[in-house]
């Protein structure tokens, strides 16, 4: 989804940190059940720059077969399922996912729990080519 809704040429940001560290990603927000800010655990978060998404959108974006842009169909190739499926994978393992958006960045947040082991990776940056 970053790549294929990123504007061209722009860098799509992958960071990770301890949750409850100074570097938490994104200051994100945690909703739902499973982990959040206070719980030991690690985030990671995937935020491209692109078109800005209304805010009544964002709480729907989950939701399975929901698009912001309904003119969009599934011309694109999309089903209306990646991010439902995500969430669901996330909620069955104690995590959670989330989104922000800000202007024209949005970010896409992991939250896994605090299980022993979990080493994250903080500042891999990918860069995109022209689409």
């Amino acid at each position: 989804n970053a790549v294929r809704h990123a504007d061209p040429g722009s860098t799509i940001t992958l960071d990770g940190a301890p949750r409850g560290s100074a570097a938490e990603p994104g200051g994100a927000h945690h909703a739902g059940t499973g982990t959040g800010a206070g719980v030991p655990g690690a985030d990671i978060s995937v935020a491209n720059h692109g078109a800005p998404i209304a805010p009544q959108h964002l709480p729907h974006l989950f939701d399975r077969f929901y698009r912001a842009d309904p003119a969009r169909g599934n011309a694109d190739g999309s089903t209306g399922l990646g991010l439902a499926i995500v969430s669901a994978i996330m909620s069955l393992h104690g995590g959670t996912a989330t989104v922000r958006a800000e202007g024209t960045v949005t970010r896409f947040v992991l939250g896994f729990g605090g299980a022993a082991g979990v080493d994250v990776a903080a500042g891999v940056i990918v860069e995109l080519s022209e689409k």
